[in-house]
């Protein structure tokens, strides 16, 4: 059970936390804490188990967490046809088709792929390695509460919420989604961890200037051609990817530091957010959770 809740609670919560997309004052609302613990927590424990049984490696769970990206930007939040107030103004009325903003929804769902799956699923395992390798849910369960999300998720869609998606572009989403669930299951574990080291972290850090500065900034800020903002981001996806792997960081210690410099990127950015907006007090709390516990952790990986 701990395994359960320690998976389902950080990947609900930590997202949220560093971006300061959900304030520290809304978790304690009762229909906040549910829609997290469902939308995240829930569907990344099922895709977890999915994972497991598939036997993916981080390339494949990465590759996996891409399609909850969609899941959750798409069907649940909807931002994906957002027509105004995208959480990244630049992406705004950028590569729209079919009332999709394609760069936007494949640069959100790859952050999901790692700061809402890949990361919360390895810190997990490794905070807890007895039963890293262990099934959690039975096979059955899984199958139920995974056709109870993706209902769930459809009716959020076609709701009324925010905005209303339509059939065609529901369709497009679901397709991408299975799409990127069965090429997932084709990457399997195969990578053997190296020694970490202080790089790995300054590697994710260094996150924010190529996907924020240079990708959001220069090629989504000017609208340029959607088709290179897309190539431009698979070409970073493969830089990193192959960085890790010369550096054996693809998995164990190394990776896990490469996540903590990745949140820790995105934690200094919503802090100066934050404070640019006022809510200093809030900014105040979340670096006081956050960083004595990325210090920690970071300095426990590195013994």
């Amino acid at each position: 059970m701990w395994p359960i809740i320690a998976l389902t609670l950080f990947s609900s919560i930590v997202p949220e936390l560093i971006t300061g997309s959900t304030s520290l004052s809304r978790f304690v609302h009762p229909e906040t804490l549910l829609f997290l613990l469902v939308g995240y927590g829930l569907a990344v424990l099922v895709l977890r188990e999915y994972a497991l049984r598939s036997r993916m490696g981080a390339a494949g769970i990465f590759i996996a967490g891409i399609a909850y990206g969609i899941f959750n930007e798409g069907l649940l939040a909807k931002t994906s046809i957002l027509t105004t107030g995208l959480p990244v103004p630049e992406f705004t009325g950028y590569g729209v088709w079919l009332g999709i903003s394609v760069p936007w929804t494949i640069t959100i769902s790859v952050w999901h792929a790692c700061a809402s799956v890949l990361f919360p699923i390895l810190v997990t395992h490794h905070i807890i390695p007895d039963r890293a390798g262990k099934p959690w849910l039975p096979v059955r369960l899984v199958w139920i509460l995974a056709v109870l999300l993706l209902a769930f998720g459809c009716a959020s869609f076609l709701g009324q919420h925010r905005i209303r998606g339509t059939p065609p572009q529901l369709l497009i989403l679901l397709g991408c989604m299975a799409l990127l669930l069965l090429v997932a299951r084709r990457c399997r574990n195969t990578h053997v961890a190296g020694p970490p080291a202080v790089g790995a972290f300054w590697l994710g850090c260094s996150v924010f200037i190529s996907m924020f500065l240079v990708l959001t900034k220069t090629l989504a800020g000017t609208h340029a051609p959607a088709p290179l903002y897309a190539a431009a981001l698979a070409v970073f996806i493969l830089a990193y990817a192959w960085r890790l792997r010369q550096k054996s960081w693809l998995a164990g210690p190394g990776l896990l530091l490469f996540a903590i410099g990745w949140y820790a990127q995105n934690l200094c950015v919503a802090t100066v957010l934050k404070l640019s907006m006022g809510a200093w007090l809030e900014a105040l709390l979340a670096g006081t959770i956050c960083i004595p516990l990325m210090v920690w952790y970071g300095r426990r990986l590195l013994r």
